[in-house]
């Protein structure tokens, strides 16, 4: 096999691109090996993934292609380490412990790391396998906390606490391109995520009072929500939305002619090059605008500030609390609340009630 492997190599042409790298990494595993691969992604692939195993919900196409992609990323990187494996079920703790010392030479990161590894650890559970993934921590231990990954902001992402103006932000964007201006409020004043804001169809979200708007179209996980219209800036966006919409044969608001991929490049080309919006360059990234909209619906819901805003915890109404963040997750998109966190903070176990402990036999 190692000379089959050479062989498909040699007759790889040198790549530029993603789609090439793709490619010659694909020619490193056999075609028996990859029908056996295939045939475990049919077998699972099509179902979300929970530990309790009680989440039988498909999964979204985008996830299910992220798998297979990370999945034969592993196999082809362990073929080109010297590893061909002959079967899926071959993988093993010493391939493991091989990539992960592979990937860190490599320079991943730690974001791509715990993806890659949170694959595995999904794919492995398939082969009935779990326990060989360990803790990314433990294929790591000379510096632990760089790979720990925890969904509490520590830092705030949103443009206001960035000396970003997002109104004089969305009209630099407005005069570079309508359409992209129009994006850019749409994530301001909804909290709608990149591709939500693309592919919006204000023709049939919006009701003819202008009182909610319904976002279904490119959604995560394909999950529909109905948004409330409660301020003059949020009609006049979505008003905007419609008459850009009435220039486009269709109802959506993406730019004509293109697909999502091809509107999902050109915006992020517009953000990085035209608008200069990046991390290094301003503090901020366009997601940043998410973040802003939970942070001012939270405070607008239960009158405090947020966590990350230094809000003290010994003055906050937990019920207020956890009502407010009930209502943003639901409007941000997600189905969990402790997603907020990512957004405003958490005050963490400070807002636990004290358990009161009642003596044997003592009336209740």
């Amino acid at each position: 096999m190692d000379k089959l492997v050479s062989e498909t190599l040699a007759t790889v042409p040198p790549d530029k691109d993603a789609g090439a790298t793709a490619y010659r990494r694909s020619r490193r595993l056999t075609p028996a090996f990859l029908a056996e691969l295939n045939r475990v992604f049919d077998r699972h692939n099509g179902k979300a993934h929970d530990r309790s195993g009680k989440i039988k919900r498909d999964c979204s196409s985008a996830t299910r292609d992220h798998r297979r992609t990370e999945i034969r990323t592993v196999f082809s990187d362990l073929a080109g380490l010297g590893y061909p494996l002959r079967h899926p079920e071959n993988l093993g703790m010493r391939h493991l412990d091989c990539l992960a010392k592979h990937w860190r030479d490599k320079g991943l990161t730690p974001q791509t790391l715990n993806r890659r590894f949170s694959m595995l650890r999904v794919f492995c559970t398939w082969l009935g396998k779990r326990q060989i993934v360990r803790d990314l921590c433990d294929y790591y231990p000379h510096n632990p906390e760089a790979y720990k990954r925890t969904g509490i902001a520590k830092m705030n992402r949103s443009w206001e606490a960035n000396a970003v103006d997002p109104l004089k932000m969305i009209e630099q964007a407005k005069a570079i391109d309508e359409r992209y201006g129009l994006y850019l409020a749409l994530q301001h004043h909804f909290g709608l995520r990149v591709k939500e804001s693309i592919q919006l169809e204000p023709l049939r979200s919006a009701t003819d009072k202008l009182d909610v708007l319904e976002v279904f179209a490119g959604t995560k996980g394909g999950r529909p929500r109905v948004l409330p219209i409660t301020t003059a800036e949020q009609r006049d966006v979505v008003e905007w939305a419609k008459r850009v919409a009435e220039q486009t044969r269709g109802s959506r608001i993406r730019w004509p002619g293109l697909n999502w991929v091809q509107a999902q490049t050109r915006f992020y080309n517009l953000t990085k090059r035209r608008l200069g919006m990046t991390r290094k360059k301003l503090g901020v990234t366009a997601h940043g605008a998410r973040h802003g909209f939970a942070q001012r619906e939270y405070t607008a819901k239960c009158g405090m500030k947020t966590p990350l805003e230094g809000m003290n915890p010994k003055q906050v109404d937990p019920a207020a609390h956890k009502q407010a963040c009930l209502e943003v997750s639901w409007e941000l998109g997600h189905g969990r609340t402790e997603v907020t966190s990512f957004y405003y903070g958490s005050h963490g176990h400070k807002l636990r009630q004290p358990r009161t402990w009642v003596a044997k036999g003592a009336a209740v």
